[in-house]
């Protein structure tokens, strides 16, 4: 990785001082109705937001609870190889996402839409690939 070109007022950090990886679960969850992203519907392409599926309570048997606007990547290959990004959309709802993501919620300053499409950058997911 090169990173000696930034600009001067950016800085160099690990994902994890800016971003939480796989934060917080929901408590507790009464409604019929979940709003479900399972692998296949994440994008890898140029769209940004994730495309969900409404599911009754019954038929969700496990995934990881997201929240509208976290970024979800995919941690398994060949999908994270192949750039499976996106999203979770900004719609009022309970998010469960395949236990095949890890999602990423920010916990400062830090543009989500850049963090997009840096890890989008096949060079950044090779060199996350061995990590």
């Amino acid at each position: 990785m090169n990173f000696e070109n930034l600009p001067d007022n950016w800085k160099v950090v690990r994902l994890g001082r800016v971003a939480e990886i796989s934060p917080a679960k929901y408590s507790e969850y009464y409604g019929s109705e979940i709003l479900f992203i399972p692998m296949e519907l994440i994008p890898q392409g140029e769209k940004a937001i994730v495309d969900f599926e409404v599911r009754s309570r019954d038929e969700v048997k496990s995934g990881i609870p997201v929240y509208p606007n976290d970024l979800l990547i995919a941690k398994i290959t060949p999908c994270f190889e192949n750039g499976k990004i996106g999203f979770v959309p900004n719609k009022s709802g309970y998010f469960i996402a395949t236990t095949e993501v890890y999602p990423i919620r920010p916990k400062g300053k830090i543009d989500m839409k850049f963090l997009f499409y840096f890890l989008k950058l096949s060079e950044i997911r090779e060199h996350l690939k061995t990590k």
